[in-house]
């Protein structure tokens, strides 16, 4: 072989490799920030459990059932919720709202929304929604994704909605 033709060969090559490196290198990256994101689940748990054990249900309702979704749920959700479900059965919509209204503000949360129907609050990284529909409610904890000591690196997120579908959603306190 031609040194001429050998070394057009070796640049060409050379082109080619370190054109595959950089196309992967966010690739690898996006890897990275979802193992990381795998293991902050347990501790965003952790911060919502704690959360929820200092809230007072009102009287006059029963717990349904609780659940917590998001990072491992079939979602592009980016974060983790902790729902507790709730009927009323002693009591009316309008007092549970006054009671979590009294709670939250008198410990020093602020409110994002208030309406009819659903209530908003937040504390430093932690937020709570109260929804109503018909005689039952749900109480929906959370915690800022991007805030926490153990929280993961920005992705590159181009790449992460395209990956997504556009549907990437990153749980953040305040919304």
């Amino acid at each position: 072989m031609k040194p001429k033709r050998q070394f057009s060969l070796i640049l060409i090559m050379s082109v080619i490799i370190i054109t595959c490196s950089l196309s992967l290198a966010p690739i690898i990256q996006l890897n990275h920030f979802y193992n990381v994101e795998a293991h902050t689940v347990s501790r965003f748990d952790a911060l919502n459990t704690e959360l929820f054990a200092t809230i007072p249900v009102p009287n006059g309702v029963v717990e349904l059932d609780q659940s917590s979704n998001g990072i491992t749920s079939p979602t592009t959700t980016h974060g983790r919720y902790l729902i507790t479900n709730y009927q009323i059965s002693q009591t009316h919509p309008d007092a549970v709202l006054d009671h979590y209204k009294k709670y939250f503000l008198s410990n020093g949360w602020k409110e994002t929304v208030a309406y009819k129907d659903f209530s908003s609050y937040f504390r430093g990284t932690a937020c709570v929604d109260v929804s109503f529909y018909g005689e039952k409610y749900s109480l929906n904890i959370w915690h800022d994704f991007w805030n926490q000591e153990f929280s993961p690196s920005d992705p590159h997120t181009k790449l992460l909605k395209f990956i997504e579908f556009g549907e990437t959603a990153f749980a953040r306190c305040p919304p």
